[in-house]
């Protein structure tokens, strides 16, 4: 099952696979887009297409890949 849902210009996709189990999202915004923290599944992604940075939740905060939180 995949939802998009638009809000601002982040694009949402909501993916329950087997792999990554629930609330598990994919997201798409910009640097200064607000990361969600609530109902996000551990190991979510978001990609800035701005900068080019992706970001995983490990189920606290958003941790850059390679990198730093935010």
């Amino acid at each position: 099952v995949e939802i998009q849902v638009m809000d601002r210009r982040c694009r949402m996709s909501v993916t329950n696979k087997l792999n990554h189990g629930t609330n598990y999202v994919e997201l798409e915004g910009v640097a200064d887009d607000d990361k969600p923290t609530e109902n996000i599944g551990v190991n979510s992604k978001f990609f800035e297409l701005d900068t080019g940075k992706e970001f995983y939740f490990d189920g606290n905060e958003w941790q850059e890949k390679g990198g730093t939180s935010s």
